[in-house]
């Protein structure tokens, strides 16, 4: 709300259907741009997930899933000064070509279009979808010119550079650009007694659908918070069993985040799936889960992409409480009758009150509070109260997705788990995590290491790939 509101609080409050433009304040005067989005839905006000009750947060909030984008952002390369020509951008989108493509309808088709001597259009493959960032990165490695007998020696280097922890990052994304051709010389990279190296080569493998990539992934997504985002994102992009193997594994470890983050995962994959089809509850505001899990009972609420509660355990129980209130005017009330039913109330005034009994289960005492008229944010609030009282034992977390931009520590291996209540931050431009953009290979230390730069030495670096002659571009500026 506007700083001079006398508003108290946005709670229950919706937002009625909004154009979004950009604003920018040029010459002294504060201009608008075109309608690049509609918003509209409930508002989730911030003090919910922080039991607090700070106007600043009971004022603020955010619409999941609220937005709907009216543009389409182009992504491609820009040619740098100096070689910019029809013929260099012919040549590159030839390149680009050769290695990726997608289906339009029944047509194959590339997925570079020189638009001018300068912009070279890419369409995002499907494959990578999830990590646009690495997309980038292996489209710039692709060779432009290279006889088979260049191509041969440069394996042979390439595999030498995968088996070494400071420069396994980048000569998998070289090797990924090559395509099938690399994945005898990836596969080396598995049977690595370094962590490093092994997950830089089953990431690559992914993205060329290798199944022998997915027990790797699944591993370090388990035991290295470093690379459980990129893990994780690698696993949803592949078409075997043996990658959905790997992410319902990942339902039943300790992590709060990789549970979640396979959640998402296997969910992306296929929103059918009996294990995270769900339900659409409170006339389709809310989504509900419920997956069967032999790991600790544990409640997840999402607060981006959408109003979603996710129940890892098919048998928690409510402890009968004395009474737990929710609702904007505590018109809501869970109170125990006896150890074998939970009463759910709602109180209306002018009408009678709503009642719901149900087993002290959370499989039912969910869905109840949402039936009477609750919303998400009176769920989250009973179930706050619930476990701060006592009354509940399963852990309670709060948009636990794995983070990328984490440090690998190659001296002793360890990395401190995140508060799992902070979201990710979004680049707005590009739409993935903002950390994605600003690594190097998923891990920064590559840069203090030995042969950090790959082509150093080259007499030419256009030789070798597009990157001597490219720069991202994702958008206007």
């Amino acid at each position: 709300v506007p700083i001079r509101s006398e508003t108290a609080s946005l709670r229950g409050g919706w937002l009625m259907q909004t154009r979004l433009r950009p604003m920018e304040q040029l010459g002294g005067e504060v201009r608008t741009g075109l309608i690049i989005a509609l918003a509209e839905g409930p508002v989730l006000i911030d003090s919910a997930f922080s039991e607090s009750d700070d106007k600043v947060l009971l004022t603020r909030g955010r619409v999941l899933g609220g937005g709907v984008s009216q543009t389409s952002r182009p992504l491609g390369l820009v040619i740098k000064k100096g070689n910019t020509s029809i013929a260099t951008a012919t040549l590159v989108g030839g390149a680009i070509n050769s290695r990726f493509y997608y289906f339009d309808g029944s047509k194959k088709k590339g997925v570079a279009n020189p638009k001018t001597d300068v912009f070279i259009e890419l369409v995002l493959q499907p494959r990578y979808k999830s990590n646009v960032w690495r997309y980038m990165q292996v489209v710039k490695a692709i060779p432009l010119r290279e006889a088979p007998v260049d191509r041969l020696a440069r394996l042979q280097t390439l595999q030498l550079k995968l088996l070494e922890p400071t420069t396994a990052g980048e000569a998998a994304i070289h090797l990924e650009a090559i395509g099938k051709e690399a994945i005898t010389t990836l596969k080396t990279g598995l049977a690595s007694k370094d962590p490093e190296v092994r997950f830089h080569a089953a990431e690559a493998l992914a993205y060329l659908d290798e199944a022998d990539a997915a027990p790797v992934l699944g591993e370090a997504a388990q035991h290295t918070p470093a690379f459980r985002w990129a893990a994780i994102a690698a696993l949803g992009t592949m078409d075997h069993i043996n990658a959905y193997d790997a992410l319902v594994n990942l339902l039943h470890i300790s992590s709060a985040e990789a549970r979640y983050g396979a959640f998402r995962a296997i969910r992306t994959r296929n929103p059918r799936d009996p294990l995270v089809r769900g339900e659409v509850l409170a006339d389709g505001k809310v989504s509900y889960h419920v997956v069967p899990t032999t790991g600790e009972p544990m409640i997840h609420f999402a607060k981006s992409q959408r109003p979603e509660i996710v129940l890892f355990g098919t048998d928690v129980r409510l402890a009968p409480p004395t009474y737990l209130e929710a609702g904007k005017s505590h018109d809501i009330l869970v109170k125990g009758l006896d150890d074998e039913h939970i009463k759910v109330v709602r109180f209306v005034p002018g009408h009678d009150d709503l009642t719901e009994i149900c087993s002290p289960e959370l499989t039912q005492i969910i869905p109840a509070i949402l039936k009477v008229g609750g919303d998400y944010t009176d769920v989250l609030q009973v179930m706050q109260q619930a476990k701060k009282k006592g009354f509940v034992t399963a852990r309670i977390a709060i948009d636990a997705l794995p983070q990328p931009g984490r440090i690998y520590e190659r001296d002793d291996n360890e990395f401190s788990e995140p508060v799992h209540d902070e979201p990710i931050v979004t680049d707005t431009t590009t739409g993935q995590p903002k950390a994605a953009r600003d690594l190097d290979g998923w891990n920064k230390r590559d840069a203090k290491g030995p042969e950090s730069d790959f082509n150093a030495g080259q007499k030419s670096k256009s030789k070798w790939n597009i990157l001597g002659r490219m720069s991202d571009w994702f958008g206007t500026e």
